[in-house]
């Protein structure tokens, strides 16, 4: 499959299956915008897939915040003009015992993954976008 000439938008890309999608896509010829609430290890995803000779650029953002968002739509356009491909990857996992979760905690996950997943996929087909 060649996506040469097609831009990505990767959300929760700083690893696990974001991070091996943003690879596979920019292998294939994309050149990606990789997102993810882990600023350190989403620069390296991006770091990484440019040492490879492909277009990668980073944006740490949270996609549960519609402002984030926003913003990542913003710097994917201003740096590729325009989004062919949205992957909505990320969500949100608590590590611990399930007696040690709260409340807060059973609803963040699909809470910040419904929000992420209608949100982006929004402002990606908002006109100009």
């Amino acid at each position: 499959m060649s996506l040469n000439g097609k831009v990505a938008l990767v959300t929760g890309a700083a690893q696990g299956m974001g991070r091996a999608i943003a690879m596979r896509l920019a292998s294939e010829g994309a050149s990606v915008v990789a997102t993810d609430i882990n600023g350190r290890l989403v620069e390296q995803t991006s770091i990484d897939i440019r040492e490879l000779g492909h277009e990668a650029i980073a944006v740490e953002a949270d996609i549960g915040d519609i402002d984030d968002i926003n913003r990542v739509v913003d710097e994917a356009l201003n740096a590729f003009g325009r989004i062919d491909i949205l992957v909505n990857n990320a969500g949100v996992t608590r590590h611990a015992g399930i007696m040690d979760l709260t409340p807060e905690d059973w609803g963040q996950n699909p809470t910040a993954s419904r929000q992420g997943l209608v949100s982006s996929s929004a402002f990606s087909e908002s006109p100009g976008r």
